[in-house]
C-alpha cells in the first residue's frame, strides 16, 4: 500500500482519532487542544468544533452523519451532526 500526507499542515499536536466520513474526507480530533477537524480530498483542514482537552477516539455514523466524541477529561460524550 502507500502512505500519503493528510491535511494542509494545520494538523499538528496530539492527534488522537482519524475516521473516514465515506465521502473521501476524514474527521480528526486533537486530544490536547480539544479541536475537532474535517480534512477534505485536497487536504484542506477545517475546524468544526473547539472542545476542551481530552477529545479522544471518535465514532462516526454515516447514515445520520453524526460523530460521537468522548471527552475523556470530563466523562462526557458529545454527538455532533456533520453537514
Amino acid at each position: 500500500k502507500s502512505v500519503r500526507v493528510l491535511g494542509d499542515g494545520k494538523l499538528t499536536g496530539n492527534l488522537d482519532a482519524l475516521e473516514p466520513d465515506g465521502s473521501g474526507r476524514y474527521l480528526v480530533t486533537d486530544w490536547m487542544s480539544g479541536q475537532f477537524y474535517r480534512v477534505d480530498k485536497t487536504g484542506k483542514t477545517e475546524e468544526l468544533l473547539s472542545l476542551e482537552k481530552g477529545a479522544a477516539d471518535i465514532g462516526y455514523d454515516p447514515a445520520t452523519k453524526t460523530v460521537y466524541i468522548p471527552q475523556m477529561m470530563k466523562g462526557l460524550l458529545y454527538a455532533y451532526k456533520v453537514e
